[in-house]
């Protein structure tokens, strides 16, 4: 859960006038909210990162308004690890 500011915003990377939340910003909450989904998993010295995403951003997210993002793992294969976020 965050609550995006407007260093989130489109505009913030370029995109004048826009302020809504930016796609690069909301890849990062979820890309937050899986690694905080496995995290408790992890051996000392681990840490994940992503590496494929497919993703459908339908609606605007605005400054000020709370956010939420679920990460549920759906597989493991050996070292990867796909989620539903």
């Amino acid at each position: 859960e965050i609550v995006p500011d407007d260093s989130h915003t489109a505009a913030a990377i370029g995109n004048t006038g826009v302020a809504v939340v930016a796609t690069p910003a909301l890849v990062g909450f979820l890309e937050q909210a899986s690694h905080l989904a496995i995290r408790s998993a992890f051996d000392q010295g681990e840490a994940s990162v992503g590496t494929r995403l497919e993703i459908d951003h339908v609606a605007p997210a605005f400054p000020g308004r709370r956010v939420c993002a679920t990460a549920i793992v759906t597989a493991v294969e050996r070292r990867s690890v796909r989620f539903d976020v």
